[in-house]
């Protein structure tokens, strides 16, 4: 793969540049192209190469040679609206790209990496693996995709899916934290996965606790993609560890 450089208002490849018509908000690299969302409530100051046909559709695809791939399809039943970003996450699982919505109805589409056609959407309760329909216990608000496992977090549990669709195991947001005073925490009242520490093939997920003021104390763990276990701590009890 060639080297692209990605810069809030441009793409940098080997021989070449584009300017981008918005300011990066985030994106994800694939093998031969960047897929970049864009934050379209602001404007390129500077003199862009190319501009979206809607506000819907701030999910574009820049290949290696700095030229547009794709830009997303419009969503089918949601009609273009003020400048506000219709795209607000991505998720890059493989070679897969998953994006969330940020308007009502905040749903989750899978995006085809050839044409940047939709070619699936679900509620945001709800998550293709393999051709089956994954229904969990709240919105998902984040995915990951490590060993060959999903892991997806709701506001209620953490989950792990293998990448056959079958559950491997699910973790309730208080756990442990249930032996606090305060069982769940006042802010951060979910778990929330993170690469603080460690590489990128490792994966720890944290939460706050508020102790008074702006005192928090944090708990964050490696966790065991295959089974959901805790099998580091780099703050938090040891005692909650599992072999």
């Amino acid at each position: 793969m060639s080297e692209l450089s990605v810069t809030p208002y441009s793409v940098e490849c080997e021989d070449s540049s584009i300017g981008l018509p918005h300011p990066t908000w985030t994106f994800a690299k694939y093998d031969s192209f960047v897929v970049i969302l864009f934050k379209v409530e602001r404007s390129n100051p500077e003199e862009s190469d190319f501009t979206l046909p809607s506000p819907m559709q701030n999910l574009v695809a820049i290949t290696d040679k700095c030229e547009v791939g794709w830009i997303v399809t419009q969503p089918s039943d949601i009609p273009a609206q003020r400048e506000s970003r219709y795209h607000r996450k991505l998720w890059k699982l493989g070679d897969r790209l998953i994006t969330k919505a940020g308007r009502e109805p905040s749903r989750l589409h899978e995006i085809a990496l050839s044409n940047g056609e939709i070619v699936q959407t679900w509620e945001d309760n709800e998550f293709g693996i393999a051709g089956e329909l994954i229904e969990l216990d709240g919105r998902i608000g984040q995915i990951k995709l490590m060993q060959d496992v999903y892991i997806l977090v709701t506001p209620e549990s953490l989950h792990g899916f293998d990448i056959e669709g079958t559950r491997l195991w699910q973790k309730p947001r208080d756990y442990k934290l249930r032996e606090l005073d305060e069982p769940r925490p006042k802010n951060g009242k979910k778990w929330i996965l993170a690469q603080d520490h460690g590489d990128e093939d490792e994966q720890y997920v944290w939460a706050m606790k508020r102790m008074g003021g702006r005192h928090q104390q944090r708990y964050s763990y490696k966790i065991d993609p295959r089974t959901g276990k805790f099998i580091e701590a780099q703050l938090g009890p040891s005692a909650w560890l599992e072999t």
